[in-house]
């Protein structure tokens, strides 16, 4: 079995400005990634404090990359967003700073395309259907009243075609 190699300042350090230089990361992944590393607690606060003096560590631009991300390759919406950020001790108004970042059109647009996407040959006037369907997309982290938008548009297109 290998043994871990002692800490070393200058060597942990330097590998956790490699792992902030490769994405974006919060202090909470600094943080657990220093614990793997063999730092000692009393140090973890002055060495976090250092990264984000020299720009490692950013927490709003790890929180507006996350959110602007996470809403454009995955589709989350902002409570799913809000609480996977709640999550890695983001701070609140820099979780809100982000979110405002997303354009209303563009989420109401990704919300229509993925409640499409999922409804495919579906019946939206089924009311059974309906249901699966906001649960789903409450599950995706939108909230209700753009649920309910999204579902009223869709049976508006699917009565004009």
């Amino acid at each position: 079995m290998k043994m871990a190699k002692p800490w070393e300042e200058d060597d942990g350090l330097e590998k956790l400005r490699k792992y902030c230089a490769w994405q974006e990361r919060c202090r909470s992944e600094a943080w657990t990634k220093l614990s793997l590393l063999g730092c000692p607690r009393a140090d973890m606060g002055r060495l976090l404090e250092q990264l984000e003096y020299e720009g490692f560590l950013d927490e709003g631009r790890y929180a507006r990359s996350y959110a602007r991300g996470h809403f454009s390759q995955k589709g989350w919406g902002r409570v799913k967003i809000r609480e996977a950020l709640r999550g890695k001790r983001v701070q609140e108004d820099m979780i809100t700073e982000a979110l405002e970042l997303i354009d209303e059109v563009a989420y109401g647009e990704r919300l229509a395309e993925i409640a499409r996407k999922k409804l495919a040959d579906g019946d939206v006037t089924d009311w059974e259907t309906q249901q699966k369907l906001r649960a789903y997309l409450e599950g995706k982290g939108y909230e209700w009243d753009v649920i309910d938008a999204a579902i009223k548009d869709l049976q508006i297109e699917a009565k004009e075609n």
